[in-house]
């Protein structure tokens, strides 16, 4: 069979916009229900002790998501805009995995830091990688 000629279309970027604020509303519920499990509530020093790789592990991943989300955008950057909006979403998912690695932290640990980072990676993957595929 000869290869095909389809091309993909990019979708729309409102399309994109709403997957993107769905990325972000899992880790912002999911941490705002480890607020309110942990509001004025004090943690088990043998039980934050039990926690603390996971901590390191979220943090980790933050350093790595802000290195996914970069090395994403220089690769959507030579792409075509149809097959723009697939790297802005992986890219997008690299930093929302951040961030519910957090949302975890603080529902199993209450320490919040982890979370925000998160968030402040996901606010830092959106000024990075934008939703209109016509951009670069």
């Amino acid at each position: 069979m000869p290869p095909s000629s389809y091309q993909p279309a990019a979708p729309p970027v409102s399309v994109l916009r709403i997957i993107r604020g769905a990325l972000a509303a899992a880790p912002v519920l999911l941490g705002c229900v480890g607020l309110w499990k942990w509001h004025g509530h004090a943690v088990d020093p043998a039980e934050h002790a039990m926690h603390a790789p996971i901590g390191i592990v979220a943090y980790a991943l933050c350093v790595a998501a802000v290195g996914a989300v970069l090395a994403f955008r220089g690769i959507r950057a030579r792409q075509e805009p149809a097959v723009r909006a697939t790297y802005s979403l992986i890219g997008w998912a690299f930093a929302e995995a951040a961030a519910m690695l957090g949302g975890v932290y603080l529902l199993l640990d209450g320490t919040p830091w982890p979370w925000v980072l998160g968030l402040m990676v996901v606010a830092f993957s959106w000024m990075q990688i934008p939703a209109d595929p016509a951009e670069v």
